[in-house]
This record gives structure tokens, sequence and C-alpha cells, in this order.
């Protein structure tokens, strides 16, 4: 896998981008949706509720945990884990799109439709479908030669 190239985006995108890539994961996503309705859980109630393995729960865990996304308190022989609410209403604004909820870091990257703009997505509209229709003709060709070659060869082998 290559590298990325985080520096070149500001903090806001690196870190709103490192939440989503946290919530990307279905037992990640089912671990926060377990917290969200109850609040606390503790970490046994969730490998008993999350069919897969201690070892499995524990590293989606810790990755919520690194993401900030839950907090955890020691209690006893246990943990108790917790939705941190705070860190997924940064999140909310970027789903209302409404550029001016977002963070100033973030709405002057974005590239609203305007006049001037969108003569530019109809020209990448236009090269993309003359590229298909050049794809569509040379396998129409090569379709052509391939038909053409195997009756060539089938009266060969006949005679």
């Amino acid at each position: 896998m290559g590298t990325t190239k985080d520096g070149i985006f500001s903090s806001a995108t690196n870190e709103m981008a490192n939440l989503l890539k946290a919530l990307g994961h279905p037992a990640r996503f089912e671990i926060i949706n377990l917290l969200r309705t109850e609040k606390t859980c503790c970490g046994t109630t969730i490998m008993s509720l999350i069919p897969l393995s201690q070892s499995t729960i524990s590293k989606h865990l810790s990755e919520l945990k690194n993401a900030e996304i839950i907090s955890c308190v020691n209690k006893g022989n246990g943990t108790n884990y917790t939705l941190n609410e705070g860190v997924l209403k940064k999140i909310e604004p970027y789903f209302t799109f409404d550029a001016n909820k977002l963070d100033p870091d973030v709405s002057k990257n974005l590239n609203p439709i305007t006049p001037n703009n969108t003569s530019k997505i109809e020209k990448v509209k236009e090269i993309k479908s003359k590229k298909i229709r050049k794809i569509n003709l040379q396998l129409k060709k090569e379709n052509y030669i391939f038909k053409h070659l195997l009756i060539k060869s089938s009266t060969i082998l006949k005679v």
C-alpha cells in the first residue's frame, strides 16, 4: 500500500478522515450503535452481543479508543465503555451538506457548482463519453477481427 500524503491537507481534514476511517468497519459501527442505546457498557457485554472473538473485539475497541470515539473506565475486573458524543458531533456538520456549518478549513476547500465550473464538468463528461465511444469502437473492431479469424480457422480445419 502506498504512503498517504496527509501533510498536504488541513489538520481538520486529516482528523475527520481518521474519525471516518475508525467508523468504517461493521464491527466498530455495531459497537457504536450498541453504546448509543446503552450509554455505558462493559466489555464482556459487548463481547456477548457481537459474534466475534474476544481478541477481535478488543482490537476494534482499541481502534475506537485511539480515535477518541469511545472512552473507557476500568471498574474492578472489567472495563466500562462509553460513547464520546462530542467527537461524533464533529462529524455531523459534514453530512448536513450546508457549507455554512463546516469548519472554515474544510469549507474553503469545497468547490460548489457555479456557472464558471459547470462548463468544466460538462467538458469532463464530454471527454469521458468520447473515451467510452472510442473504447466501444475498438471492442467492435476486435470482435469483428476475432469472428473473422474464427470463421477462417474453422474453414481451414474442415478442409
